[in-house]
């Protein structure tokens, strides 16, 4: 409900803050996987799901600011599903990294 409040009447400062939790919690995780702490991992987690909230709720904001009526709903449909290709990208670069290319094949 804040963040739904904060990116619709305080736009630029609740991405901002969307925008340093999310690098906070990315050197979080880094640090986690540096010194294999499970409770740092836990607070990145934490960390970044409190950006997302930000990223979740301005879809339609950004739709109604920036699109006209008739373009409104392919837009809010290509920003969610735009979110899934994303993590299915990370996914398969993870894989790929990590040596497992049989694996990210079947995927594909």
């Amino acid at each position: 409900v804040v963040a739904a409040w904060a990116v619709v009447h305080r736009n630029t400062p609740a991405v901002a803050v969307a925008a340093l939790l999310n690098a906070a919690a990315a050197w979080l995780r880094y640090a986690a996987v540096c010194r294999r702490s499970y409770r740092l991992a836990v607070a990145s987690t934490v960390l970044a799901g409190f950006a997302a909230a930000v990223v979740v709720c301005s879809y339609a904001v950004i739709a109604e600011r920036w699109f006209r009526p008739s373009q409104r709903g392919l837009a809010t449909s290509v920003a969610v599903q735009s979110n899934y290709i994303g993590w299915a990208a990370g996914s398969l670069i993870g894989l790929a990294e990590g040596g497992d290319m049989q694996t990210a094949r079947q995927l594909l």
